[in-house]
């Protein structure tokens, strides 16, 4: 796990669904250091914001594409249940 941490002010802003103030990203990899490293596939970026942590969503679901870029397939997977994005 990684931390991003946002300025002092807090005024990183995230689009679709609004999160704002963001103070932090967060990215897990689920497998630690074993391969493949990959954003959507086995790392997965969280939010902190004042309120909470919330999985990253882009309005455009890049994660219901198999060659999209992975940065909403956090969300993709709690919303959907499941990981058939990469079948």
């Amino acid at each position: 796990m990684w931390f991003v941490v946002g300025n002092s002010q807090c005024t990183r802003n995230y689009g679709y669904p609004r999160i704002e103030h963001v103070r932090a990203e967060f990215f897990y990899d689920v497998n630690g250091d074993k391969k493949p490293n990959t954003l959507g596939k086995d790392v997965f970026l969280y939010l902190f914001d004042i309120d909470g942590v919330y999985p990253y969503i882009l309005n455009s679901g890049n994660c219901a594409n198999k060659n999209g870029a992975g940065w909403s397939c956090s969300g993709y997977i709690i919303k959907h249940n499941n990981m058939n994005y990469l079948h």
